[in-house]
């Protein structure tokens, strides 16, 4: 992800814009919405066994956590993100969660596929989460 500088019309910087996604680059994309978490929480684990998830930290920084099966062990696997870092991608069947250790309430795009529906429950728990930062 690249941060773009922006100006107003007398040169001055304004600000920026960060391009988060475009139809050429990647996955189909089926709805977008922002999901909040509040400082020192988490939200997860929890199973998605036909919807993948895409990321994108808009505020804070939050920390997204997989958990793989192999060999008969867990393993984890995570990713900070930050406004203008690259997405994290949560495949479907693999249990995630996302972590907000900072000091503010973070804002997080989630752009899940196929998309999230009130009436298609598509959310299992998980047990045995022993992830640790």
């Amino acid at each position: 992800m690249s941060v773009i500088k922006t100006y107003d019309s007398s040169g001055e910087q304004n600000g920026t814009l960060i391009p988060l996604w475009h139809v050429d680059k990647g996955p189909r994309i089926d709805q977008v919405y922002l999901t909040t978490i509040l400082s020192g929480a988490m939200k997860g684990p929890h199973l998605h066994l036909k919807r993948k998830g895409l990321f994108f930290c808009v505020r804070g920084e939050v920390t997204v956590v997989r958990r793989w099966y192999q060999h008969g062990i867990y393993e984890y696997e995570s990713t900070v993100l930050k406004p203008g870092a690259p997405p994290a991608e949560v495949r479907e069947g693999i249990p995630a969660a996302i972590y907000n250790f900072g000091d503010e309430e973070a804002l997080v795009l989630n752009m899940p596929s196929p998309p999230w529906r009130e009436n298609d429950i598509d959310e299992h728990k998980v047990t045995d989460w022993n992830w640790r930062p």
